[in-house]
């Protein structure tokens, strides 16, 4: 598996270094993050699989990712879109990376996590849904999702660099902000089952319904900014 030289956007994203097989079968996609000079604490994202490329499933039916350890975002989880699909009913996954004790700035350049992949010819594998949040549980505006290609290496001459997609940002309603956000059964104490959950409702894995506080704006929806909002909380008081 050769890997072509790869150079990080120039603004601030996520994207898939681009790979060349050398024949149909198993390979491994590196997916990064560009800062573009801003403090990133954690990211979430959808991947669109290709009809000829896909993440593989691991033994226990997820997809077969794994995440960078030396970032310290021990809360990076992975499922499989739509909910509940299973083999080719698969379309796609989404990556949650973040933590329950580390806020942190993940380095420029880090690689987030990495996927095994199958290829039985050239094609894209899409990012979409790309957000970020800072340390704070802030929004980063004009966060980027960059494609990434695997090319067989008889298609290598098809190898281009990523072309930037950007992610629509939806209109919200701005609501109060709950007096803990995070705080699933209000108690005034936010505590990492709680975290926890948030995460499984931002992989789709449980209704927002689960944790209303967690939904901090009111959107309906579970995000990386709301759980590093809800981490904070934890980390200190609400």
């Amino acid at each position: 598996m050769l890997r072509p030289r790869a150079h990080a956007p120039g603004r601030v994203g996520l994207y898939i270094e681009p790979v060349v097989l050398p024949q149909p079968g198993a390979g491994t996609i590196r997916v990064k993050l560009a800062t573009g000079g801003r403090l990133i604490a954690g990211t979430q994202n959808d991947i669109s699989f290709d009809v000829s490329v896909r993440v593989k499933a691991g033994p226990d039916g997820l997809p077969a990712c794994r995440p960078n350890a030396d970032i310290g975002k021990e809360l990076t989880l992975f499922a499989f879109l739509p909910p509940g699909c299973s083999g080719t009913a698969c379309t796609g996954m989404r990556a949650l990376v973040a933590s329950q004790s580390n806020v942190d700035p993940i380095p420029d350049g880090a690689v987030l996590y990495t996927c095994d992949i199958t290829a039985t010819g050239s094609g894209t594998l899409a990012l979409s849904r790309a957000r970020a949040s800072d340390p704070s549980g802030l929004s980063i505006a004009s966060f980027t999702a960059f494609e990434g290609r695997a090319c067989l290496l008889e298609d290598a001459i098809l190898l281009r660099t990523p072309t930037p997609t950007r992610t629509p940002s939806a209109t919200r309603t701005p609501t109060p902000t709950p007096s803990c956000a995070g705080d699933c059964d209000r108690n005034a104490v936010v505590t990492i089952d709680e975290i926890i959950l948030m995460v499984n409702i931002a992989l789709d894995l449980r209704p927002t319904s689960a944790c209303r506080p967690g939904d901090a704006n009111g959107d309906g929806r579970v995000t990386v900014e709301e759980i590093i909002l809800a981490v904070t909380k934890a980390l200190g008081r609400c």
